[in-house]
């Protein structure tokens, strides 16, 4: 006897297909990496981004110690952006669960 087949279940379909798009599979590597960034924004900021280097104002990025340069008061851009990116997350995570809370 033959043993019949079963369609793929909703979750498995979208898996696949999910996949199989290149845009798509891109733009979750994307999100992927975005989240590391801010959860180990600790570990990865080379500096604190509330200090304060008052000798090194607005200096240019260079390779040897601010790689994204300083801002007119004198903090790590560098830091301060990888530090940004958990706030972006905290609040995009709040918003998208709002959302979904008054939608459903």
């Amino acid at each position: 006897m033959a043993e019949r087949h079963q369609p793929p279940q909703p979750f498995e379909e979208f898996i696949r297909s999910f996949l199989s798009s290149r845009g798509g599979v891109i733009g979750l590597i994307i999100i992927v990496i975005f989240f590391l960034i801010a959860i180990f924004a600790g570990y990865l900021s080379p500096f604190d981004p509330k200090m304060v280097f008052p000798e090194a104002n607005l200096v240019p990025p260079s390779l040897s110690k601010y790689l994204l340069g300083t801002d007119d008061v004198g903090r790590d851009l560098l830091s301060r952006l990888l530090h940004g990116a958990r706030v972006s997350v905290t609040l995009g995570l709040f918003i998208v669960v709002s959302s979904l809370s008054v939608g459903i």
